[in-house]
């Protein structure tokens, strides 16, 4: 991916390998900046930033919301010669963030480049981040295997989460969306779902519904989420589904379809 950014008389190029990554990929490319006047301009300041910002306000330039969570400086980088002195460049990285936030229908990664503290006046590029690979597997297991349907994914305080609906089972039928969220840390995945069913509660004289939230936390050490070639434990994973649903009572009589929190 490219983007330009012209502040007469420069012009700053910035290149991105790619276009998309998963969680854990590293974003890498290089920036360039080509003088279109014949004396020699000052580079001091120059910068690249990896941020992430709501797509309400970069289309609004709203700077004083993004928040830069990595920066590289060029502080080699002094001054670049007239227009007959070539177009110096430099490379630049990021390393991968395994819980780097996803873009979503709110929010996105950037890369913003060019020099100075006032990032107005910085060119920027969207990075497409999908969720971690394994978190994806996990999404094919859902949708293909035990037939939920995707509806949305989102960052959540730090989690990816994604929003389910419960295939068009018999068994299902008091569980509307899912919740289903993940997230690394350390060597770990935490996954946490949240669903509520309603529930049919008999009593001696009444019988009346009850609406209860489950809440259903795991947290896996390496081996139970990763085989030794880095593909997902789905064996592992249908225990930890198969927990789920023993926990929700899917299988036995529920009750009416209950609502998602």
């Amino acid at each position: 991916m490219k983007a330009v950014l012209f502040k007469s008389p420069l012009e700053y190029s910035l290149v991105v390998e790619g276009e998309n990554w998963r969680q854990g990929e590293p974003i890498k490319g290089l920036i360039k900046v080509k003088n279109h006047a014949q004396d020699a301009q000052s580079l001091q300041g120059l910068s690249v930033k990896l941020v992430h910002a709501s797509l309400k306000d970069v289309r609004a330039r709203k700077v004083d919301k993004v928040k830069i969570l990595l920066s590289r400086d060029f502080l080699d980088a002094k001054t670049v010669a007239g227009s007959n002195g070539g177009d110096p460049q430099w490379e630049w990285s990021f390393d991968g963030d395994v819980n780097a936030p996803v873009t979503d229908s709110l929010s996105s990664l950037y890369v913003f480049f060019g020099k100075g503290e006032d990032l107005s006046q910085y060119g920027n590029i969207q990075v497409i981040m999908h969720p971690h690979a394994l978190v994806g597997e996990v999404l094919t297991l859902l949708t293909i295997h035990h037939r939920f349907v995707l509806k949305a994914i989102k960052n959540q305080k730090g989690f990816v989460e994604l929003k389910l609906d419960p295939p068009d089972e018999r068994r299902f039928a008091a569980v509307d969306q899912a919740l289903m969220r993940f997230r690394f840390q350390d060597d770990e995945l935490y996954i946490h779902s949240d669903f509520a069913v309603t529930r049919i509660d008999g009593e001696k004289s009444s019988v009346g519904i009850a609406k209860k939230k489950e809440t259903i936390k795991h947290e896996l050490a390496r081996h139970q989420y990763v085989l030794s070639n880095g593909r997902l434990n789905e064996p592992e994973i249908e225990k930890v589904l198969q927990e789920i649903y023993q926990t929700l009572g899917v299988g036995t009589t529920l009750g009416v379809v209950g609502k998602v929190l």
